[in-house]
């Protein structure tokens, strides 16, 4: 069921999640939401925000016909789909990741790291430790939840999401970096007001997008702890819940 309100302020721009909005399982996307998601970019600057690293967002990106700025790392980095480079990204503090990869490897957690934009998985590949975003994959929301209440120190974010799969991640990023803070990038570069920015989202992890942007849209799947905090429901990723939300508020 959706409660989209008829009377919402027209957005001037649109952030997307991945996995569990637009990707499906397999990672697909269904052909009515890649249609909806190229008219919206026809009218307004969209682009996708998610916790995956920069080749697979901007791969998305690509399939999907943007050519805007892209938020991936979890909001760390914000690049640009068609040079493939990093605009801008907030690194973690070199010791801080330096004691997070530690612990990991220590506890056989598995983990990748973006690592000066390169994606690595073990200390040995590390070069300069200009690390956006440390992610590891754990068994379910309660492992999850578990390690990301750990100490890691307040220079670091220790945000839970959940992938295409339904599998866990937790996502460490510098203390100021999160899918708000990319919101923000993606709407300075764009030139829109984030009161006038759209998001839709369905994870733990789009909840400080939601609270940075002025039309926070939640998936009518997504948990009630993340649907609180959305100005709007759409339908469930199975009912193209983001051409739902396009169709009803861009075009």
């Amino acid at each position: 069921m959706t409660t989209l309100n008829a009377d919402a302020t027209k957005p001037g721009a649109l952030l997307l999640d991945l996995d569990g909005t637009l990707l499906n399982a397999a990672d697909g996307i269904s052909v009515r939401v890649v249609d909806a998601v190229r008219l919206a970019a026809r009218k307004i600057p969209v682009g996708i925000a998610s916790g995956r690293v920069l080749e697979d967002v901007n791969h998305f990106a690509r399939l999907l016909g943007l050519h805007g700025p892209q938020v991936s790392d979890n909001g760390a980095r914000l690049s640009d789909t068609v040079t493939g480079r990093t605009i801008v990204d907030v690194p973690i503090d070199a010791y801080a990741a330096k004691a997070i990869v530690s612990r990991l490897e220590r506890d056989n957690v598995r983990y990748f790291a973006v690592d000066s934009g390169r994606t690595v998985r073990q200390t040995s590949l590390f070069t300069g430790w200009r690390v956006t975003v440390i992610t590891c994959s754990v068994a379910d929301q309660f492992e999850a939840e578990q390690i990301a209440n750990d100490e890691v120190g307040d220079t670091v974010n220790a945000i839970c999401s959940i992938g295409s799969r339904g599998e866990w991640y937790v996502n460490y990023t510098h203390h100021q970096a999160d899918k708000g803070h990319g919101a923000k990038l993606f709407g300075d570069t764009s030139g829109v007001d984030l009161s006038r920015v759209m998001a839709i989202g369905d994870g733990f992890n789009d909840v400080e997008m939601f609270k940075a942007v002025g039309i926070p849209v939640a998936m009518g799947d997504a948990p009630e702890r993340v649907r609180c905090h959305a100005l709007h429901t759409t339908g469930t990723l199975e009912e193209d819940g983001v051409a739902q939300a396009i169709e009803r508020f861009v075009l």
